[in-house]
């Protein structure tokens, strides 16, 4: 099975290789759908498909949306986005649930390109910068057929910035909140106008931390030596930087990336008695390095070519230290205490794409991972794993509806396979869009559910070589009116099989089993309203849950979350808007592995988010734009769940820092887009 696509990408990059000089016109026209792109929607769809005709439901947050929200990492905005559920760690980052379901069921993407590197079962999402994002696409559950098999609950796809104006763009943006937090980012980007465009970017973030007690503007005051030194949510300093660019070459377009992050926290300790002479602090620090280049052919004939090659290295490293608060020097304890994990990632992926012009179409393509996980923790201390995918699709069009089949076959090293298919339709009514779904998906237990041990006076996890993977059936209809008032209404039902999960093993120790299915129903409805000057948009949503421990056993009670959500925006004179959004998050509950995989039910109480960007003022000459934000003005900081929620939680839900002030300003060496 692994032959034939490896073959295909072969015969590919010869292709790419010795592709020469296409005829004026089509280089024209390949010109012309290159610059189009800005406005497509690609997650899941093939290149220049608008949102409008795209036969998916696709959430898109667009960059005048991130803007005015104050977000600058990807936490950040989903935690504003209806059906998100945002987890805070002050050691391991933050994670999303999208209707219940997260974790390893939540695919994220950069420009197609998946990011990989987890911990706890979740891509830390606060490692993810917005600063050069130009929107972010969000596709529930398992539906995108391209991007793989483990989005059972849904996928994200950050967009990134492209110039499509001649000459240089160069744009510099200072951030300053008043909880301790400061940011720069400067970035460049280059296009003369005949198929070479060059975008450059980097970004660092620090962040000093924050406890309940600190003041509402604070200081940066380090506390290294202070009893005082320990903070709720710990220190962090984070430097990101991409480079990437598109040439175009007859009819090929060539588009590589380089991507790094390297993060640095701080997790404090109190001083030790009888003395508090010295303290026992942890430094974790994160490295992720992501180069990937992607061919793309736009043939005769909606004929089109779309290779994907990536590589991703990722560590993580904990250094356990003894720190003299006399002279704030600190050596390495047990050399035993520090260790270091690596996952290390090549993927490649190739779709060709056939029709489009006429009522049918079609595409076909492959998609290989090779990953590597080693650590200290790690059974045998490395352990690797190959999938293979091979996938299809095929759609019929008319004037009012369009229809599309596809299916995608895996080989795994570890597991087999099952068949999975997907539908969807979309028919077209004079000013209303509606849309239907199916799709069945699959995920493999990862290398760490597998093959962890780790033990230490605290935790004791080890994985489990008897996991199955789990499964799931997603199933969707959704429904738009377009017009100055804007209506969207959207139902769901998601049902996972052999979900798998930490289980207390009532001896001290917790390990990964297939404990139980669960299953989400809910309704969503959206409103927005535009005048000349202003814009509004409300949207409330009902989630409800429910988990069955095994097969012989009855599925738990259901447990309903409600969420609303209202923004607006107001420009209140040429230069000058302001912005604000109140979302109201209902209680949730939902059962959680106990002991010997007996369900506990956990519930997080309702709070309310709200977010006032007081001011957005650019200059007349659109070089210069300020921000200011006022965020979280209902002051939540964290929840009481009542017990523990896993190994790690002491009962208590992070869900933010206090009240805070953020200023933001922006340079522009040309005028900003209005």
């Amino acid at each position: 099975m692994l032959a034939q696509p490896k073959l295909t990408l072969a015969v590919a990059l010869l292709a790419v290789c010795t592709v020469g000089q296409g005829q004026s016109a089509l280089e024209d026209s390949v010109l012309r759908r290159w610059v189009e792109l800005t406005d497509a929607v690609v997650t899941g769809e093939r290149d220049g498909t608008s949102a409008k005709e795209a036969l998916r439901m696709i959430r898109t947050v667009d960059e005048k949306s991130i803007t005015a929200s104050g977000a600058s990492q990807l936490n950040q905005l989903l935690n504003s986005q209806l059906n998100f559920r945002i987890s805070q760690d002050p050691i391991l980052g933050s994670g999303a649930a999208l209707n219940g379901l997260g974790g390893e069921g939540l695919t994220v993407l950069v420009d197609g390109v998946p990011v990989r590197g987890r911990l706890n079962g979740q891509v830390d999402l606060s490692q993810l910068s917005l600063n050069n994002v130009e929107r972010v696409e969000i596709v529930n559950g398992p539906m995108a057929v391209e991007y793989g098999t483990n989005a059972l609950a849904g996928t994200i796809n950050l967009i990134t910035k492209s110039n499509h104006r001649e000459g240089l763009q160069l744009s510099a943006t200072g951030q300053y909140e008043t909880i301790g937090q400061h940011e720069f980012n400067l970035s460049a980007t280059h296009a003369n106008g005949e198929g070479r465009n060059l975008q450059a970017s980097i970004n660092q973030y620090y962040f000093d931390g924050w406890s309940p007690t600190d003041a509402l503007i604070d200081g940066f005051a380090p506390f290294l030596a202070d009893t005082n030194r320990t903070a709720l949510w710990n220190p962090k300093l984070q430097r990101t930087a991409r480079m990437g660019g598109k040439w175009k070459r007859g009819d090929w377009i060539l588009a590589p990336a380089f991507d790094v992050m390297h993060e640095t926290i701080e997790n404090r300790g109190t001083p030790r008695m009888p003395y508090f002479e010295y303290a026992f602090d942890d430094v974790y620090t994160t490295q992720r390095v992501s180069p990937s280049v992607q061919f793309r052919h736009y043939g005769q004939e909606g004929t089109d070519w779309n290779i994907l090659a990536s590589y991703q290295a990722y560590t993580r490293q904990r250094a356990s230290l003894r720190t003299d608060l006399t002279t704030l020097d600190s050596e390495l304890r047990n050399p035993s205490e520090q260790d270091t994990t690596a996952v290390n990632t090549w993927q490649t992926r190739g779709t060709r794409y056939f029709g489009g012009n006429g009522p049918w179409s079609g595409s076909a393509g492959w998609d290989i991972v090779h990953e590597d996980l080693a650590g200290a923790r790690i059974a045998e201390g490395v352990q690797s794993r190959m999938h293979v995918d091979a996938f299809g699709t095929l759609a019929w069009k008319s004037n009012r509806q369009s229809h599309q089949l596809g299916i995608r076959q895996g080989f795994n090293s570890d597991f087999d396979v099952p068949l999975l298919p997907s539908w969807n339709a979309r028919w077209g009514l004079e000013k209303t869009v509606l849309r239907a779904a199916y799709a069945r998906g699959f995920r493999a237990p990862n290398l760490k559910e597998q093959h962890f041990q780790f033990v230490d006076t605290n935790h004791e996890l080890f994985g489990n070589l008897d996991l199955r993977p789990e499964s799931s059936h997603f199933a969707q209809i959704a429904a738009k009116r377009e017009g100055r008032t804007t209506v969207q209404a959207r139902v769901f039902m998601n049902r996972v099989f052999d979900r798998i999960g930490l289980v207390d093993q009532n001896d001290g120790t917790f390990q990964y089993e297939n404990f139980s299915a669960f299953e989400a129903q809910g309704i969503q409805l959206n409103v927005h309203q535009s005048g000349d000057t202003w814009n509004v948009e409300a949207g409330v949503s009902w989630v409800s849950n429910r988990t069955q421990a095994s097969l012989d056993e009855a599925f738990q009670p259901r447990i309903l979350t409600p969420e609303a959500q209202l923004q607006g925006r107001w420009q209140v004179r040429p230069q000058w808007a302001i912005a604000a959004l109140i979302k109201y998050n209902g209680a949730q509950g939902r059962f959680i592995a106990g002991v010997d995989g007996e369900l506990e039910q956990v519930e997080a109480p309702a709070y309310t988010l709200i977010d006032v960007n007081a001011v957005d003022w650019v200059s007349k000459n659109r070089y210069y734009r300020v921000q200011v934000h006022f965020k979280n003005l209902a002051d939540v900081t964290s929840l009481n769940l009542g017990t523990p929620d896993g190994q790690h939680s002491s009962g208590t839900a992070l869900i933010a820092w206090g009240r805070s002030v953020q200023l933001r300003f922006t340079y522009s060496l040309k005028p900003q887009q209005p």
